[in-house]
């Protein structure tokens, strides 16, 4: 005979917890308020502009010091090359290797974060910039590199270039080919720092760099001139050139001329330089840098909008209906006239396609159009020229292609990360005598929170950056117009644009998306 008898298991309740933590983040916002607000009493001078953070003293010393750049780079950079090895020893599993888990699912998808709060503060700790710079610094060179590839359109093309092989032959699936490109990365950054001078490699050359300056001009944070006309009157610009005790600005700025995130790094060499004391480090408005910069450019603008195309190719790429959408593509698309007859083949051919119309043709020629009839409304005695109307409203398209890029990574790091652990346990019992447990797979599978919730927090940041984009448009029509009327015709088919690729973002978030180690 069996008996049988019933328990009731009740998950635990987390409500305490929770609120515990909340309350402990107010408790933590509430003494950095009290702590800013005592800064604020006792500086005697503020500028106008706002705080300015290196008026307190621990901060402007943290800057200043020629150890703690070092500090980051040094650790940053021996956990790379353990990491390279990694990718190419270790299980050739990308969900499984710590390589491929750590570099494509937390850095990637964090990192991005970063650009929108601090700017460019990466490459203060970059590793592969550290190298650069550093045989820069042994070597001497005296060369810049040549006046043509004084641009960004060099790195726009290899960052183009590298999402395309990520496509094509998975590098975010591929331990091997992730060590092999960083490898490379780091080869042509080396090369470049023994024969140019200072971060020529992260200013022209870097694919990743370019993309971190155009997104790092939506930061809160900037470092500027106090007073210009203080820079003005010092005809040594130390900032630039450099002391006894520093070695100028490494991504070749002259700091009264600096008006946009896209290029400072917050490495404090000018601070150092500077004997006027005439840094200020502050809060300022989000995106502030889109109507107010002076240095707008064609292959900024240019990178602006192949981003938005990038992010929305790179995203459907990731969506579990992408394998029908490729089938019906492949067979719309006459391939076989080619005499190719291979399906691998025929696919790989039509991606390609697709990838490079989408992103430099498709949406590039949709913001062109705009900007054509943007000047059809204003009339001729208005405008400024086809070419003057995109550049100016490019940049309105940041936050458009930023938006997809967050939410996006969002995804892949609340649903993903976990994997991380039991990465992490694999790789030290394997390669180390130590013994940390028994890897836990399941956690790999396990999202951090809810879909619901997770879909909510995208939805809540397409809202954020689509404002943004509206108002970011309607400051660079106010500012490149003679009178409001004339700004509003202007803008009218560039917000319209805006919508419809806002539109397309939303729709495909709306999709379900596959894990990034799986699709």
């Amino acid at each position: 005979m069996t008996a049988g008898f019933a328990i009731h298991v009740h998950p635990p309740d987390s409500s305490t917890l929770r609120l515990l933590f909340i309350l402990f983040t107010i408790l933590l916002v509430t003494l950095l308020g009290l702590y800013l607000v005592n800064v604020r009493t006792k500086v005697t001078s503020i500028d106008a502009a706002g705080l300015n953070f290196l008026d307190i003293p621990w901060i402007k010393k943290l800057l200043q010091s020629k150890y703690v750049q070092p500090a980051f780079q040094i650790p940053l950079l021996g956990f790379l090359s353990l990491l390279i090895i990694l990718a190419f020893i270790d299980i050739q599993d990308s969900g499984k290797n710590l390589a491929t888990i750590l570099i494509w699912t937390i850095w990637w998808a964090g990192i991005i974060f970063t650009f929108v709060l601090v700017g460019r503060l990466w490459c203060f700790i970059c590793p592969v910039g550290a190298l650069t710079e550093w045989t820069s610094r042994i070597f001497k060179p005296h060369r810049l590199l040549p006046t043509k590839l004084r641009n960004l359109w060099l790195a726009n093309f290899m960052f183009l270039l590298l999402k395309w092989l990520d496509i094509q032959i998975g590098v975010v699936r591929n331990p091997v080919v992730t060590g092999s490109i960083l490898i490379g990365i780091i080869a042509i950054a080396l090369l470049i720092g023994m024969f140019f001078q200072r971060r020529s490699f992260c200013r022209y050359l870097c694919p990743i760099g370019s993309l971190i300056g155009i997104y790092a001009m939506f930061s809160a944070v900037e470092l500027r001139s106090k007073d210009c006309a203080v820079c003005k009157n010092h005809k040594r610009k130390d900032c630039y050139l450099g002391t006894e005790k520093s070695y100028g600005c490494p991504m070749f700025e002259v700091i009264p001329r600096l008006d946009s995130n896209n290029l400072c790094n917050f490495c404090g060499e000018c601070i150092t330089s500077c004997p006027k004391n005439n840094i200020t480090l502050r809060i300022r408005s989000f995106f502030k840098d889109a109507w107010t910069t002076r240095k707008k450019s064609l292959d900024e603008a240019a990178l602006a909008v192949v981003l938005v195309g990038i992010s929305i190719f790179v995203t459907g790429d990731m969506l579990e209906p992408w394998a029908d959408w490729m089938e019906s593509a492949v067979k719309l698309l006459p391939v076989q006239l080619l005499g190719i007859n291979y399906w691998y083949t025929a696919e790989v051919i039509t991606k390609s396609i697709l990838y490079f119309t989408i992103s430099l043709i498709f949406i590039p020629g949709m913001i062109l159009l705009a900007a054509v009839f943007s000047n059809k409304l204003v009339g001729t005695e208005n405008h400024k020229g086809l070419k003057q109307t995109f550049i100016t409203f490019g940049y309105m398209f940041i936050p458009i292609g930023l938006s997809m890029h967050l939410a996006h990574n969002t995804g892949h790091l609340l649903n993903e990360s976990g994997g991380v652990i039991p990465a992490f346990q694999r790789a030290i019992n394997k390669y180390t005598p130590f013994y940390i447990g028994e890897a836990n797979w399941r956690l790999a599978a396990t999202p951090l929170i809810d879909s619901a919730t997770l879909y909510w927090i995208q939805m809540g940041l397409f809202q954020i950056f689509y404002i943004f984009s509206l108002y970011a448009g309607y400051r660079l029509a106010m500012n490149n117009y003679d009178n409001p009327y004339t700004s509003y015709k202007a803008l009218m088919p560039m917000i319209l644009i805006s919508f419809v690729l806002m539109a397309v973002n939303v729709y495909l978030l709306n999709l379900p998306m596959a894990p990034r180690h799986l699709h």
